[in-house]
């Protein structure tokens, strides 16, 4: 349900400011912690799927889900559909660190 079928697949339906997440099916249980925010993105296309496909009717769904985890993003643009962006909405560090607990019950 957080897929967006834009016409040029890209990665969408992140959230952010997140602390905890928590997947689960019938039988298993995935907990995901951490007292520093961070983005998620769980999707049914890998991000190689959503890079090298240019219309989104050429998407294949993959038999597995993917749970993508982002410390930082940059603003919205860095030219990929707008223009440049200002240096306040850039990520400008090399390394960033985020410490999370992974908690997966059957």
């Amino acid at each position: 349900d957080l897929f967006v079928p834009y016409i040029f697949p890209q990665e969408n339906g992140s959230h952010w400011n997140s602390y905890q997440i928590q997947l689960s099916d019938e039988d298993n249980q995935l907990s995901i912690q951490s007292t520093l925010p961070f983005s998620f993105n769980y999707s049914c296309y890998s991000i190689e799927e959503l890079t090298k496909k240019t219309h989104q009717d050429e998407l294949k769904k993959d038999f597995v889900n993917y749970l993508i985890l982002d410390v930082i993003h940059s603003g919205i643009g860095s030219a990929s559909c707008g223009p440049v962006l200002n240096k306040d909405y850039t990520v400008s560090q090399k390394e960033y660190e985020l410490e999370c607990l992974l908690l997966f019950s059957e």
